[in-house]
């Protein structure tokens, strides 16, 4: 003789069969998901070898070595070594005349730390050029004056020229610059700070 249920209803409405069904039913909705999650990753890391093959195909720097001192050639390697604004490019004669502006820097000391290791990269690739004879760079940034006034002035000027660059060895030069941005004087014709940043190296 079979056991009745003590409530009379019918099993399938009883609260511990409708508690099963609802889990059963949350476990098979958690494998579905995990089965696309899967397939999601699988897509994607089919798709990161497209990517990567895309990357590999782009343009790379130019080399000196063989371009033409152009703006169209030279521009490009300023905007992507000093990370700013190229403002002006003059070439005559072989002499490169580049003014370029940051918008924003963090302090002076950083500043100047950051472009004398910039600047050696820059000349490490421009004189790869053999033409190429005088550089003289420019960097312009917002300055305030001492009525809180701010416009772009030159805040570094450095220029250097083939002979003063000969034989330079640049990674050693690199390192040296790392330690201590004077150490830039070694492959330079000239190198000043406006008098608000003189001012704040000095302090």
């Amino acid at each position: 003789m079979s056991r009745k249920n003590e409530t009379g209803k019918p099993f399938y409405l009883n609260k511990w069969f409708i508690i099963i069904i609802v889990l059963l039913a949350f476990a098979i909705i958690g494998k579905l998901s995990g089965k696309g999650s899967k397939k999601d990753t699988t897509a994607a890391k089919e798709t990161k070898p497209a990517i990567e093959e895309t990357q590999k195909n782009e343009p790379t720097d130019i080399d000196f070595t063989t371009a033409e001192l152009t703006e169209e050639n030279i521009k490009p390697l300023v905007e992507k070594i000093f990370n700013a604004e190229v403002k002006n490019i003059t070439i005559e004669d072989n002499n490169v005349d580049i003014t370029y502006y940051k918008s924003s820097i963090l302090s002076a000391k950083s500043e100047v730390k950051e472009n004398a290791k910039k600047t050696v990269k820059f000349l490490e690739q421009i004189y790869k050029n053999p033409d190429i004879n005088e550089v003289w760079l420019y960097e312009q940034a917002d300055v305030m004056d001492e009525k809180g006034a701010e416009s772009a002035d030159t805040i570094i000027t450095f220029n250097t020229n083939k002979e003063t660059v000969a034989d330079a060895n640049w990674d050693n030069v690199y390192s040296l610059v790392s330690s201590d941005y004077e150490k830039l004087n070694g492959i330079a014709v000239g190198y000043t700070f406006s008098p608000a940043i003189g001012s704040e190296l000095k302090k």
